[in-house]
């Protein structure tokens, strides 16, 4: 190992002995993490007809100040093509510990907060979704049980397209996802 790669890891290791944070959790818990991540990723839509998908990616983060669980997938039209084409990135993610709320959260109910990160706020099927529209890029995010984040990202998309994908999410069934 480097010498300024070891300085750097005992500089964190002692940053994080020093402000009280565990250095990680047990190995157990991040299978747990895992199997939550994958559990996301079973309220992924299937793709929409002449649409097509890649194949699921899950993620645990675990850094002393970021620990994060998410499942997500790339969706494109077919005709499309591969590469930086049309497409729609949709995440689901939540902390492991369940007791922090996904840092958007407050715009919902913040309008000088939803104002700063330039933020709408639309209703789609009953349910609130967070909206920034920037250039050809427009994201959807909303909330379930104020613990879970739902994202679609997309680029040179319709909004229509996006509430088709959200419409397809069980929203109620991934609430009881712990």
């Amino acid at each position: 190992m480097h010498c300024f790669t070891k300085a750097v890891v005992l500089a964190a290791s002692t940053t994080a002995a020093v402000l009280g944070i565990a250095s990680g959790p047990a190995k157990a818990d991040m299978k747990e993490w895992k199997a939550v991540a994958a559990k996301f990723g079973t309220f992924l839509p299937k793709p929409l007809n002449g649409w097509k998908t890649t194949k699921l990616i899950t993620g645990v983060s675990n850094s002393a100040f970021q620990k994060e669980i998410v499942a997500r997938k790339v969706y494109r039209p077919k005709k499309a093509g591969g590469g930086l084409g049309p497409q729609i990135g949709i995440s689901i993610g939540g902390k492991p510990d369940w007791k922090k709320p996904p840092f958007n959260l407050r715009c919902l109910k913040d309008q000088s907060a939803r104002i700063c990160k330039s933020y709408t706020v639309k209703t789609v099927g009953g349910r609130q979704y967070l909206v920034r529209k920037k250039k050809e890029n427009l994201i959807y995010v909303t909330f379930v049980d104020k613990r879970i984040a739902v994202q679609f990202a997309a680029k040179w998309i319709k909004a229509k397209d996006i509430e088709t994908y959200a419409a397809k999410v069980n929203y109620q069934k991934l609430a009881a996802v712990k």
